[in-house]
């Protein structure tokens, strides 16, 4: 079966260069990133603690650091006195070879001796906005570098899912903009109501309701980060009845409101 369909389902991509002087932190341990972040670090040095492991990974001059969709993290940035990074972002239409559900850990990439490197992502930055004719060949570098960390990454340890409840999220996915209801969902997985809702929570540690709106506010993030719709008509288009719900949704889920994630959505 050709996959090609599959591999090049990129619904978000955005590359920014990034300085700051001698000191900068990054705190998003209450804001889950709502894509991939690859960074490759040219001048000073970084430390990223995990929120949910309280893991730390040290970076330095020439090294790459992978974010994988939905971390919670602080980054603690020094330079001498400069600090300078580019940041890759991405997210693909699930299924995909980089998927939502494939439980990457927050890493450095160990790729050694690659001159290459340097010159994808300086050329990434630099042409992404460009016609077209460019924009082709930024997707071959952006694949040429997935090619490369893709096989180097390291995944958690993966949650048995009974299979019954992937109908429920894939319902969940196709449906999201409308009014869900808990039946809807229990019927979609042959269960009864009270059954389906036991089990779904005992799986993915969330209730239905709160997995919708965690799947809305992701879809919103994307919203926000990609264009200039203004909070009422995102807060349409995912499916929240009104746009007072949705920012009271926004931040509890990530303890900004949708305007200040905006502003920081695209740092690491």
């Amino acid at each position: 079966m050709n996959n090609i369909t599959e591999i090049s389902k990129l619904i978000y991509f955005k590359t920014e260069n990034y300085n700051y002087m001698n000191e900068n932190t990054f705190d998003a341990s209450n804001c889950p990133r709502p894509h991939f972040c690859v960074g490759l670090l040219k001048k000073g040095s970084a430390t990223f603690i995990d929120s949910e492991s309280g893991d730390t990974t040290n970076i330095k001059e020439g090294d790459i650091i992978f974010v994988p969709f939905s971390s919670r993290y602080v980054s603690k940035w020094t330079g001498t006195p400069e600090i300078n990074y580019i940041s890759m972002h991405f997210l693909f239409e699930y299924p995909s070879s980089f998927s939502i559900h494939n439980n990457y850990k927050l890493q450095k990439i160990q790729i050694k001796d690659d001159p290459l490197l340097f010159d994808y992502f300086q050329y990434i930055l630099e042409n992404q906005n460009k016609e077209s004719i460019h924009q082709l060949a930024v997707l071959s570098k952006i694949y040429a570098l997935l090619e490369k960390f893709s096989p180097l990454l390291i995944t958690k340890s993966k949650k048995q899912i009974d299979s019954r409840l992937t109908k429920a999220i894939d319902f969940i996915k196709n449906n999201y903009k409308t009014k869900i209801s808990i039946e809807q969902l229990s019927s979609a997985c042959y269960m009864s109501p009270s059954r389906f809702f036991s089990n779904f929570k005992k799986c993915f540690g969330l209730t239905p309701i709160q997995y919708i709106n965690n799947y809305r506010i992701n879809r919103a993030i994307l919203l926000l980060v990609q264009n200039e719709l203004n909070i009422e008509e995102i807060s349409d288009a995912v499916g929240f009845e009104s746009s007072i719900y949705f920012r009271r949704v926004f931040k509890q889920a990530t303890s900004k409101t949708p305007l200040e994630y905006r502003n920081s959505s695209t740092e690491i």
